[in-house]
């Protein structure tokens, strides 16, 4: 798993924030973040801020929708249960994925406060890109005017989250990306029959992962603004 790797200070901790070059397998994820939840857990790992993307592959939680999960089956794309909460997702290339190993209970943060905090944080970096994104009552993800452009789906145990936010930068834009019949099109997103799914590249063509990476640095709301330092 190769990663670049960077910490962020906090009153609580030093932040790591990793960055995988290449695409992560989702089993190989996962594994990577339960280490961190419970390093963190036994007090000796740090919070972390995980930017990656997946090769092509559908997620789904607990209560997804049955017929929903044969959708995904019938793409021939890798379909796996997630610990995470939500429904069914595709994840791949050309799509920011940022998987959040933070100590809620030691920041005093509410898992529906912690939501809002995700949100809130796309809803900024997005507006430092100059896409105007909102929150619709009822619903967890962030929306433009032409569609959904990302989703949320965390994991808390033992008041420390894993998983978390997933923004289609260029999704349907990168060289592997597969068919329209294999990727969101070939399913029901989040469970939501009528949304659209789009990605910032459909707003903004000129927009890159490096972009969304910058603006989501920049509005990072887990950290003290000017504590970065490198690590070795």
């Amino acid at each position: 798993m190769e990663q670049r790797r960077t910490s962020e200070k906090t009153s609580h901790r030093w932040v790591d924030i990793h960055h995988s070059t290449h695409p992560v397998d989702y089993d190989g994820a996962c594994q990577h973040m339960d280490h961190c939840v419970e390093a963190l857990k036994r007090g000796v790992g740090p919070e972390v801020l995980w930017f990656l993307q997946h090769p092509p592959l559908y997620t789904y939680g607990a209560r997804t929708n049955p017929s929903h999960i044969a959708m995904a089956h019938h793409t021939g794309l890798p379909v796996h249960l997630s610990k995470r909460g939500g429904q069914l997702t595709y994840h791949g290339p050309g799509q920011r994925i940022v998987y959040c190993m933070i100590h809620l209970r030691h920041r005093g943060i509410g898992v529906t406060e912690y939501m809002d905090v995700l949100q809130q944080w796309i809803i900024r970096a997005l507006s430092q890109c100059g896409i105007d994104g909102v929150v619709v009552p009822g619903f967890v993800g962030v929306w433009t005017a032409f569609g959904k452009v990302a989703s949320i789906g965390v994991r808390v145990s033992g008041g420390i989250s894993s998983h978390g936010l997933a923004i289609n930068v260029r999704e349907g834009r990168e060289p592997d990306y597969p068919s329209r019949s294999r990727g969101f099109g070939a399913i029901i997103p989040c469970g939501l029959e009528k949304t659209s799914v789009v990605s910032l590249s459909d707003l903004d063509p000129g927009l890159s992962l490096q972009d969304i990476d910058t603006a989501l640095l920049a509005t990072n709301p887990f950290h003290d603004p000017g504590s970065v330092r490198e690590m070795v």
